[in-house]
């Protein structure tokens, strides 16, 4: 399931022809004391809502792809398709 806490069972998911993904129930600490590794749970949307503040995790997120080799081209594809800019 896309929401953490959702997941009861072991499910296999299709993601292309030969690729299927093991969805299943994962187990997480009532806190984390590593905060980059919060922040990267956060991002991927594996911790609860109420952990975090969006929009800072959405401003985390964006600096770490501006990181990335291909930025210009993410940051491009992001304002394109969200038709918002991306303020340096």
């Amino acid at each position: 399931a896309n929401i953490p806490g959702v997941t009861r069972q072991l499910r296999w998911i299709k993601a292309g022809d030969e690729l299927y993904v093991l969805d299943a129930p994962g187990v997480l600490p009532s806190s984390l004391e590593d905060q980059v590794a919060a922040q990267n749970l956060a991002i991927c949307n594996d911790i609860g809502k109420a952990s975090y503040l969006e929009s800072t995790i959405a401003s985390l997120f964006i600096e770490r792809v501006r990181g990335l080799p291909t930025a210009p081209d993410i940051v491009k594809a992001f304002e394109q398709r969200y038709k918002i800019p991306l303020a340096e």
